[in-house]
């Protein structure tokens, strides 16, 4: 039996097409996902249609100490040590050009991986309260 057979997956499924995006400290990078491990993780050529010049920088750096909402009246202070444009998964339905702007062209997308008290926390950028 095939993985695409197994998985109910063709090869050219949107995992394939459209990788997820790792902030380097300088850049984004694509990244496969389904291979990505830290410090050696498989760089992916940029998804046909995306216009670097179009994707967010994120507000925050690599390395920042910030501080997240964490709960109602609760906050956490913590590293910020990795951020990814994430695709939460919605927008397979669109056509093309839409799902790419939709996935790739959006803050909202952006989320930090801030780690506080021993744990990481992934959150949005609009969780970043300082």
């Amino acid at each position: 039996m095939t993985e695409a057979q197994r998985t109910g997956r063709d090869a050219m499924s949107s995992l394939d097409r459209f990788p997820r995006l790792l902030w380097n400290g300088h850049e984004w990078e694509a990244i496969e996902v389904r291979v990505y491990r830290p410090n050696y993780g498989s760089v992916l050529s940029w998804p046909a249609g995306v216009d670097k010049n179009k994707v967010p920088h994120p507000l925050h750096s690599l390395g920042k100490v910030v501080t997240i909402r964490w709960g109602k009246p609760a906050t956490l202070t913590g590293e910020v040590r990795k951020i990814e444009l994430i695709d939460p998964g919605m927008f397979d339905w669109l056509p093309e050009e839409r799902r790419i702007s939709a996935k790739y062209y959006q803050r909202r997308n952006i989320y930090y991986t801030v780690y506080a008290n021993g744990h990481g926390r992934w959150v949005p950028e609009d969780y970043i309260v300082g």
